[in-house]
């Protein structure tokens, strides 16, 4: 045991000391990179939604430094849809740096679980890994819902910006000053991307994609549409406003009545792992012919599937879509 915690202590001390390494010549990177995007007259032709607006060394911060391990990272489609998570959620993390805190949770539960009982290390390491991927998807929902709240509220003053005659970019610019984050800061971004040579539609898509909302949709349409047809804007911002006020009203209505359903889904999950792992610790004797006998872990992975089938099924019940 004392071995081991000194293999992990040591493992986290090699991995803080590589992402502080990997920190400072990213930042080196990145200030050269903006030397050479002044003389840059647009973003090219393989622009997204998380590269336009950003000079060449940032597109490739995500991932970490330059080399082998970066660039096979890179290629993999699901650390691309990592690197995405982590700018939706505006964390200042590398994939690189995100999967090395994910390998540490993992052996920290691990150890954790081994202090109690080895049966429990692996359900906890596995549980420890999944953990920093839990609460990027958390933070990634609560600034979405964030940004739509605020979204309202941008409506109408980019709308009352345009009544009084001044041009779109000058009215998002008005909105990013009276907002708080995270709807200023995208707002910020969309205008520094039409200043560093994107088109408005571009960077307007980029937003779209960014955040990943139908109500940001209805609105990116709604301003991309005008652009090409002519229209007034203004009205049809106030128009956009008021529906996305009403959907709000409804869907608080039926959270209100759906609570206890959703709350009735969680503790059936729940309760039966957290009294699995509690009579584990407590008598462990008594429990483990459920981990070292064939019927019982057969018991536990059909147990467990039932649980998972019913926590889905109440959960697709209960999300009803306004």
């Amino acid at each position: 045991m004392v071995l081991l915690t000194a293999a992990i202590a040591a493992a986290c001390i090699a991995l803080f000391g590589y992402a502080m390494a990997m920190r400072a010549a990213m930042a080196r990177r990145a200030r050269s990179g903006r030397l050479a995007l002044a003389g840059q007259p647009g973003m090219g032709p393989g622009a997204n939604a998380f590269s336009i607006g950003q000079d060449p060394a940032l597109r490739k911060s995500r991932f970490g430094v330059s080399g082998p391990f970066t660039r096979l990272l890179s290629r993999a489609a699901s650390m691309q849809w990592l690197a995405e998570q982590l700018e939706r959620a505006a964390w200042r993390l590398t994939v690189t740096e995100f999967l090395m805190i994910t390998v540490v949770s993992g052996m920290a539960f691990a150890l954790l679980g081994s202090a109690f009982s080895r049966l429990l290390a692996l359900p906890l390491g596995l549980l420890g890994l999944y953990l920093p991927l839990f609460v990027l998807r958390i933070a990634v929902s609560r600034r979405r819902k964030k940004f739509v709240k605020q979204l309202v509220e941008m409506l109408p003053l980019v709308a009352n910006a345009l009544k009084a005659g001044v041009a779109l970019m000058q009215a998002l610019n008005h909105a990013s000053e009276q907002l708080k984050p995270p709807m200023s800061d995208e707002l910020r971004r969309v205008i520094r991307e039409v200043q560093l040579g994107a088109t408005p539609e571009l960077a307007f898509s980029a937003l779209n994609e960014r955040m990943n909302d139908r109500d940001l949709d209805i609105v990116v349409s709604a301003i991309l549409i005008q652009r090409g047809t002519g229209g007034n804007l203004a009205e049809i911002l106030d128009s956009v406003a008021h529906t996305m006020r009403e959907r709000i009203r409804i869907r608080g209505e039926i959270k209100t009545l759906t609570t206890q359903q959703q709350f009735s889904g969680y503790i059936l999950a729940l309760l039966p792992a957290g009294l699995l792992a509690a009579l584990t610790a407590i008598n462990h004797t008594y429990m483990a012919p459920l981990f070292t006998t064939t019927g019982g872990r057969i018991t536990l992975i059909v147990c467990g599937a039932a649980q998972l089938l019913g926590f889905f099924i109440i959960r697709n019940i209960v999300n009803i879509e306004v």
